[in-house]
């Protein structure tokens, strides 16, 4: 069975081109508490903290760092109760481990700024844009709230990321390949975050 397992990135976080990233801003909220405790905590977010269980990024979640995770809110999932429990059946392992990881990535990511693509977890990469003052996360997931937690930045979106080669059906069931493909890489170590003062006023650089 797979097991998400996520690696440690260094604090201070470059893109591709080596350039600082203009997405900046404060978040509304600053916790004393790691990314698993702030999401599992969140009642707006039951469903996706049920997903972070089953592939064990919660866990992952709880110590390393620094990363981004993109937290859709319970409207997000399908409205039936029995097409959510479907994505927790063998079949749909492989996909909810996707998706799951899909929601994560490595680094600081703030604010809304120009357009650009960061790597997910998953693999695959995240287009941001800014939009009337907010940040789109592949062009129609609207970060609606941020959070600035220990170890990382929480972002509140208002749909489901899905990766290319999954979908959902008619009734919301998850639709993917079978695989068995391992997840990210060991954690290998800790991270020991800045206090939380030091990140509100630093400018986060893009992975």
């Amino acid at each position: 069975m797979r097991t998400a397992i996520l690696t440690p990135a260094k604090t201070d976080i470059t893109s591709s081109q080596g350039q600082t990233s203009s997405l900046a801003a404060r978040p509304s909220r600053c916790l004393d508490t790691p990314l698993s405790q702030a999401i599992a905590s969140e009642p707006r977010l039951r469903r996706f903290t049920r997903c972070l269980l089953a592939t064990g990024l919660l866990d992952d979640l709880d110590e390393a760092g620094p990363f981004t995770v993109f937290a859709p809110g319970e409207a997000a999932f399908p409205q039936q109760q029995a097409a959510f429990e479907a994505w927790f059946d063998q079949a749909c392992v492989s996909s909810l481990f996707d998706v799951a990881e899909f929601h994560v990535a490595r680094g600081l990511i703030l604010g809304p700024g120009a357009p650009r693509r960061v790597a997910s977890l998953e693999g695959r990469s995240l287009a941001l844009r800014a939009d009337r003052g907010g940040l789109v996360v592949n062009g129609k997931a609207r970060v609606a709230d941020t959070w600035l937690a220990k170890n990382g930045v929480l972002h509140f979106v208002d749909q489901v990321l899905i990766p290319a080669g999954i979908h959902l059906s008619g009734e919301g069931s998850l639709v993917g390949p079978a695989r068995g493909r391992p997840s990210g890489v060991r954690l290998a170590a800790a991270y020991r975050p800045p206090a939380c003062a030091d990140n509100l006023g630093a400018t986060g650089r893009v992975e």
